[in-house]
Order: structure tokens, then C-alpha cells, then sequence
């Protein structure tokens, strides 16, 4: 009997135990965030929404592996330039692929935004308090607009890739083209549809606004209706986006935005700014002064910062940089690879085209080394 009794209580011992573990493993967290205690508030959902914009610097950390770096060596306005170790640039400018894990990085980055921006359309909700609803709306809608950009990248590298929408782990087939764009379409419109209507710079300096997602959206348009000849950008679940809406986007976007074109194009350019434009000839002649980083003609662009750390500068303008460093190729200063040398059919075209002559955005723009930096060797 005893026995009996001892294994009974063995047993339900065991049953018990077996009851608690579901509550012994759904543990809470006090040290760390993650899905089940962030965001609960809305300095929290402001805090996600960076993390989305975070993933476009870790990106710049590899170059040779930006969309902005490859669409500008593969088109024939430079070549890969650089030395005998730059294989990244010269295989750019020759269509080729260099190594099986060259783009490997811009998968990884977009598609970690993309997660990103999932889990910011999932959690959004979960905020009770706002302490206003536009907030909120413009959170979701600069949520909309990030997936839209980085699915654009995506397609516009690889052709055909996976629509990932939730943040459930999945391995999932490509997507055509047609559905990709069909959800860009979809998810600009949104974030179109959220953005509240802020003038530039009201809506931030650093963010996207509804004035730059009316702009990608024509650009997306364009590239779809032209690349695959179409006549309407698709929308996922149904319907599109028409050249007239499109008209209207752009027409919203140029009477409301408070964006404009600057009154000299060459103001945008660096080498004006206070330090550097006093002890330039071609500033000083030309009467020049930097409009700084946030000008009015900018609708979104990346930020960075004056550090040495990985990501936080643009590794783009230090490829492109000159080999050489000082002062027989100042105001280009900033020591590179050299990557990106402009093709000098650019140069020549653009003089003997008529529509342009005496444009002084060429030698605004391009640096040519025997007459600006004829020292330089």
C-alpha cells in the first residue's frame, strides 16, 4: 500500500510539473527588447521606425554592393576605374560578376529592412497612447514608403525575387516582376495615402515625406510602363496606377512639397562650402555658396556623419575619391580608389548637344584633370 501511495504521488508530482513548464518557459524579459514588450509606446515606435532607416547605412559599409555605385559604373557615362585589386568596379563596368557573394550584402541589408518594416506594420497597433493620430499615420506611412524603396533596389538588381510581407520564418519561391511592382504599387500608395501633407523642411529633416513617395512613385511608373511596355503600373489586390494619376502625384508634389530647384545647381556641390570655396578660383569667380545638406532641392537622401566608423560616412565618395591626397589636386582632396572615372564621350556629347550648350553644370559636375588639376600625377 505504501508503495501504491509513493508512486501516486510520483505521478502527480510529475503531472504537475509537466502542467507549469508552458508557464516556466513563456518567460518575460527585463534586460532585452523584443516582439512581446516593444514597442509599447511611442517614443518606442519612433525608435523602430529608425531602425528601418538603419539598414540603408549598413549597406554604404559595402559599396561595390549599392544599387547608386553599380546603376552609375554599369551605365556607360563611367568606367570601373580604379587599380588591378578594384575587381568590384571594373566588373560593373563590363556586366560581369566577379565573385558568387558579390551582392550577397544587399540581399542581406534589404531584406533585413524589409523584415523590419514588416514587423513596424505587425507591432504599430500594439500602442495604445498616442499623443497625436498623425504620428502614428506618418510612421506608417514612412513604414510603407522604406519596403517600397527597398523592394524597388531588390527588382531592379536581381529581376525577380520573393515577396516577403510578414515575419514569418519561410523560405519562399520568386515572385514575378509583375507582382513585385504591383506591391511597390501598393505600398507607395499607402504611404501617399498616410503621409499628412507637411511643407518642406516641416516634415523633418532625414525622412521621407509624402512629397518623396508621390516623386518614386512616377519613377517607378516610368521604369515598369517603359522596361516592360505596359501602360499602368499594377497594385496588389487589385487595380493600378494610371499616367494621369501619376501627372497628378508629380503636379501635388511640385505646387505643395515647398521643394524647388536651387537658383545654381552648382551650389548642391561640396567643394562651395566656406572652407574650402574661398580658396577655390572656380567658386570664387562664380560667385558660389553650398546650400548645405538639407537644401530645398533634396527630396530624400541618405544621412551620415563626419566619423571614421564603417557606416556612418559615405564609402561611396571615398571610392570615387581620387588615389592621391593634397595639394596638387585640390579641392578634390579626400584621398579613394579612384573608382568611376567619367567617360569623356559624356564630356564631348554633352557640349556639342545644341539643347545644352554653355551649360554650365558640365564643368560644374565633372572635374577635368588637365585644366582643374593639371599637377595632379
Amino acid at each position: 500500500m505504501r508503495k501504491t501511495i509513493t508512486q501516486i504521488a510520483a505521478a502527480g508530482l510529475l503531472l504537475f510539473a509537466f502542467a507549469g513548464c508552458e508557464s516556466f518557459l513563456d518567460t518575460e524579459s527585463f534586460t532585452k527588447k523584443n516582439t512581446s514588450n516593444f514597442p509599447t509606446s511611442q517614443d518606442e515606435a519612433e525608435q523602430m521606425i529608425t531602425g528601418i532607416y538603419v539598414t540603408m547605412n549598413d549597406l554604404i559599409k559595402d559599396p561595390e554592393a549599392h544599387p547608386f555605385m553599380i546603376y552609375d559604373i554599369a551605365s556607360d557615362d563611367r568606367f570601373g576605374g580604379g587599380s588591378t585589386s578594384n575587381k568590384g568596379s571594373q566588373s560593373m563596368d563590363r556586366m560581369l560578376n566577379n565573385k558568387i557573394s558579390w551582392l550577397e550584402s544587399l540581399w542581406e541589408t534589404r531584406y533585413a529592412g524589409i523584415y523590419r518594416a514588416n514587423n513596424a506594420l505587425e507591432t504599430l497597433d500594439n500602442i495604445e497612447v498616442w499623443s497625436d493620430e498623425k504620428i502614428k499615420s506618418r510612421l506608417l506611412a514612412e513604414t510603407y514608403f522604406l519596403r517600397a524603396f527597398f523592394y524597388l533596389d531588390l527588382i531592379q538588381i536581381f529581376g525577380e525575387v520573393p515577396l516577403k510581407l510578414t515575419t514569418i520564418p519561410e523560405n519562399l519561391p520568386k515572385n514575378s516582376a509583375e507582382e513585385v511592382y504591383a506591391q511597390i504599387g501598393y505600398d507607395l500608395e499607402q504611404a501617399i495615402s498616410h503621409f499628412p501633407a507637411d511643407p518642406f523642411p516641416q516634415y523633418g529633416n532625414g525622412h521621407a515625406s509624402k512629397w518623396s513617395a508621390e516623386a518614386l512613385m512616377a519613377r517607378v511608373f516610368l521604369f515598369y510602363t517603359g522596361f516592360y511596355n505596359k501602360s499602368a503600373l499594377p497594385v496588389a489586390g487589385g487595380g493600378e496606377v494610371s499616367k494621369q494619376e501619376v501627372i497628378a502625384y508629380l503636379e501635388d508634389c511640385i505646387t505643395n512639397s515647398g521643394h524647388a530647384l536651387v537658383s545654381d545647381q552648382r551650389n548642391i556641390w561640396p567643394y562651395t562650402n566656406i572652407h574650402t570655396g574661398k580658396d577655390y578660383q572656380y567658386v570664387i569667380d562664380n560667385g558660389l555658396v553650398w546650400e548645405g545638406d538639407n537644401c530645398e532641392e533634396t527630396l530624400f537622401a541618405m544621412k551620415f556623419a563626419n566619423s571614421g566608423v564603417n557606416g556612418y560616412f559615405n564609402r561611396i565618395v571615398e571610392y570615387y575619391g581620387m588615389r592621391k591626397s593634397g595639394a596638387s589636386c585640390f579641392p578634390f582632396v579626400p584621398q579613394g580608389y579612384s573608382n568611376g572615372p567619367v567617360n569623356r564621350t559624356l564630356w564631348n556629347d554633352w557640349d556639342n548637344d545644341p539643347d545644352y550648350a554653355g551649360d554650365y553644370r558640365r564643368a560644374g559636375s565633372i572635374c577635368d584633370g588637365a585644366v582643374e588639376i593639371p599637377d595632379y600625377a
